[in-house]
């Protein structure tokens, strides 16, 4: 599954690249301080992409660029939750919470539930 993701990640994040190098070349050829920002800001280069960029389908250039963006950044995160989870493995509870859990799964009154105490002493 972290294999399938990555692949996802690496295709979407090039596709990103291509498309973004394309909107930031156009933006220093329109103006300087544009294509500084677009290449510097990635959400820039979005929006000049949605106002500015000049082609024949501007509204799908875009919609492209910002959904691999997304896309890219998605997976990426996915990828690696994935792979500190394998890496770290199930999270672990505190030596109280173990406790109290036996104590909830045993009670019949909730009104009998007494909470751990704090590792500090204090109440």
């Amino acid at each position: 599954m972290t294999t399938v993701l990555l692949a996802i990640a690496l295709a979407t994040t090039l596709a990103a690249i291509v498309l973004h190098v394309a909107v930031v070349v156009h933006a220093f050829q329109r103006s300087v301080p544009w294509g500084v920002l677009a290449l510097l800001v990635p959400f820039a280069s979005v929006v000049y992409a949605f106002t500015r960029f000049e082609v024949r389908r501007r509204s799908l250039w875009a919609g492209l660029l910002l959904g691999f963006f997304l896309a890219a950044g998605a997976c990426w995160l996915a990828a690696s939750m994935l792979t500190a989870e394998a890496y770290f493995g199930t999270k672990t509870k505190a030596a109280g919470m173990n406790e109290f859990d036996k104590q909830v799964q045993s009670l019949d009154n909730i009104q009998d539930l007494q909470l751990p105490a704090r590792p500090d002493g204090k109440k």
